[in-house]
């Protein structure tokens, strides 16, 4: 079977395909995306049950508002009122209890400087280096502001070579602000030794300037890309699974499906994770030193998640994130044993269809290593055992105890719970290990993890997460189709328009 041809094929509809297409399909191409499951958009697929719907990963973003960059592209694109996005509370965006403390983080440069100051009066030096150097990186990066598209973030800068947890440690004595500013390494599965100020810096800027959450389904998002890509003349496919590419010379010219259907294309973009791009090119192709590194490069920890889907009425909304953690520890991704698992925990709820005063459901995610799956990593979703159900079960119990220390009385309100451990992420997504956030980015030695969204295949580009300046959430696959469309058009005419509306 072979299909009329594309300008632009693209393999893998997460949020970093749906939104290369939209940007692409706006400027003149016909973009065709393939989608090997049922449902389109990775991370922002959603789930059903007993009439509720859940978020499969993503729940939240920042810099929605006005003159953002994300509120910016979302208009460009035509689809502000189509995402269901809710502010957050700007004066609780995030509530924080570390040990027997509470904290809260406010909105916008000023109201988060006065926060902290309540907190630590103390240290407004502190404070202000701080605010200073988030606010400074994020700049240097200047596609964040929709400057230019000069200097690109690549893996020379300096931002990527200075540690996260060094620049924070070396601000203050006080471990208690330290850790306030930590936390926020849950947002990227922080390491230590390993985790870049760059990712630090930028994704806390990015929240601490606005803050939404996906209150009705974060696949309002997907079908929103989608329908731009729809209404340009192009494709959105499922279940179309792709195999093989063909080539012509030093181009490819098409890809295989495993239904035996043929999709032949001017240009090409994966936004599958690069080690299983690799393996659907032909040897040769790619340099054996580009794909073995490729291959061994590490990713970030996976996570296992409790679905709770809550008695009408009965649990006040919360209109924040919640961050829980059993002490000032926060550094935690994979720092854990059988024993003190899971030590830390995100979660959030979404207010109920007919009175949104309370809770419909609420969502609890830890860090999980793949290796505590790896026994079942032959199996496939709902034929992976009994063992496998009573593993789930002892997790789901330990999570929940970690949650009724803060919410006392919380399994009296649950009517029903669901789990999802690294291996469901692994079979929805296809990232490998069940990996939350890509690639893990190392400050000791980035141009190892930096994965350039140009490949030696001349028309053969790389999107999402893990390409380009390698950011996960929407902000950072919506910059990385930025990169791709650089490919393409004249960028800076573009980044003009989408920041003058």
């Amino acid at each position: 079977m072979s299909s009329k041809e594309f300008d632009v094929v693209i393999i893998g509809s997460g949020l970093g395909g749906l939104m290369s297409g939209a940007l692409l399909s706006e400027n003149g191409q016909r973009v065709c995306v393939l989608e090997k499951h049922h449902q389109i958009g990775g991370n922002l697929q959603t789930f059903r049950r007993g009439g509720v719907t859940f978020n499969s990963a993503m729940h939240y973003v920042g810099s929605m508002e006005k003159g953002e960059i994300l509120y910016q592209v979302f208009r460009y694109l035509g689809i502000l009122d189509q995402t269901g996005l809710e502010k957050l509370d700007s004066d609780h965006y995030e509530t924080i209890y570390m040990g027997d403390r509470v904290y809260s983080h406010a909105s916008g440069m000023e109201g988060h400087r006065k926060r902290l100051l309540s907190y630590f009066p103390d240290e407004s030096e502190a404070i202000d280096a701080y605010l200073k150097k988030i606010e400074e990186v994020w700049n240097s990066t200047k596609v964040l502001n929709l400057q230019d598209f000069r200097n690109l973030y690549d893996a020379e800068t300096q931002y990527t070579q200075m540690s996260a947890h060094d620049f924070i440690d070396g601000l203050t004595d006080n471990e208690e602000l330290k850790a306030l500013w930590g936390v926020n390494s849950a947002l990227y599965a922080g390491v230590p030794d390993k985790s870049p100020l760059i990712t630090h810096a930028i994704i806390s800027y990015h929240y601490l300037q606005s803050a939404y959450k996906f209150s009705k389904g974060t696949d309002l998002l997907a079908a929103a890309l989608e329908k731009v890509i729809t209404r340009n003349g192009g494709a959105v496919q499922r279940n179309k699974e792709v195999v093989n590419f063909l080539f012509r010379e030093k181009e490819a010219i098409a890809v295989e499906c495993r239904d035996g259907s043929r999709v032949d294309g001017k240009s090409f973009i994966s936004n599958i994770h690069p080690a299983r791009l690799v393996k659907l090119v032909e040897p040769g192709r790619f340099r054996k030193a580009y794909v073995k590194r490729v291959e061994a490069l590490e990713n970030t920890i996976g996570s296992f998640s409790v679905y709770i889907s809550l008695k009408p009425g009965r649990f006040k909304n919360i209109n924040s994130n919640v961050y829980i953690s059993s002490s000032n520890k926060v550094w935690n991704a994979g720092m854990y044993d059988s024993i003190t698992w899971p030590g830390a925990c995100i979660m959030y709820t979404t207010p109920g269809k007919e009175d949104p005063e309370y809770a419909e459901s609420m969502t609890v995610s830890a860090f999980m290593k793949y290796e505590e799956v790896e026994a079942w990593e032959a199996t496939t979703v709902e034929r992976r055992g009994a063992d496998y159900k009573a593993f789930k079960a002892l997790k789901e119990e330990a999570l929940l105890d970690l949650v009724e220390t803060k919410f006392k009385g919380i399994r009296d309100l649950i009517e029903e719970t669901y789990t999802a451990t690294p291996l469901t992420f692994r079979d929805y997504t296809g990232i490998p290990d069940g990996s939350i956030y890509g690639i893990l980015k190392d400050f000791n030695n980035p141009r190892k993890s930096y994965i350039s969204p140009n490949t030696k295949v001349p028309n053969l580009f790389m999107a999402g997460q893990n390409a380009g300046v390698g950011l996960h959430g929407v902000l950072g696959v919506t910059v990385s189709a930025l990169f791709i469309c650089a490919n393409f058009f004249d960028i800076g005419k573009l980044l003009k328009q989408i920041k003058n509306g």
